[in-house]
């Protein structure tokens, strides 16, 4: 689908139509070609927003890292019940189904980002550990806790979005008992 060329065309309408085809059509199949159709300029036009294609994927890790962090920032101010890390793990989920590319890219470091995409995940580093350091007072135990987390979200995720949950009848009470066993093993 041609998009019309806009005026002002910038480097986050770049980023966020990369996203959009890669949702649509998977990651592997965008192009500079195919965003400058998409976005009704001709190729050369981008070069002046961006580097090249490793360079759009790393602004899209970048970008996935803000919104997501902002998300799980809002569910957590949200939380009502204690229950955070199923906060987290509930505004992760729902990130990645709204926004599945931003995502994967997120949960990757591309090489392009570099430190950027370090300083990027800051915040979100430090939203979760206060929550471990709440759950856990040992610090390696809290770096462990940290990587379960990370893994069971991202790994539930990934399985979920390539069917690999199947026969599971009801996704969303296994997503929350499998966070539920998760933090009473930490507790414990």
């Amino acid at each position: 689908m041609r998009v019309k060329a806009k005026r002002g065309l910038n480097q986050d309408a770049i980023v966020r139509e990369a996203a959009s085809i890669c949702d649509e059509y998977g990651v592997e199949k965008l192009s500079i070609a195919a965003l400058a159709d998409r976005l009704g300029v001709r190729p050369p036009s981008l070069y002046n927003h961006i580097k090249n294609l490793d360079h759009i994927y790393s602004l899209m890790a970048l970008m996935g890292i803000r919104l997501w962090t902002e998300s799980i920032q809002e569910a957590v101010e949200s939380s009502t019940d204690g229950k955070q890390l199923r906060a987290v793990a509930h505004a992760s989920r729902a990130f990645a189904q709204d926004q599945p590319t931003l995502f994967f890219c997120a949960t990757r470091k591309f090489a392009a980002s570099g430190d950027a995409f370090v300083e990027a995940a800051m915040p979100m580093l430090s939203i979760t550990g206060e929550i471990y350091s709440s759950m856990v007072g040992d610090p390696r135990k809290r770096n462990l806790a940290e990587y379960l987390f990370r893994c069971l979200i991202a790994g539930f995720i990934s399985l979920e979005s390539n069917n690999g949950l199947q026969p599971a009848e009801d996704l969303d009470s296994l997503y929350d008992e499998l966070i539920d066993l998760a933090e009473s093993a930490l507790r414990s």
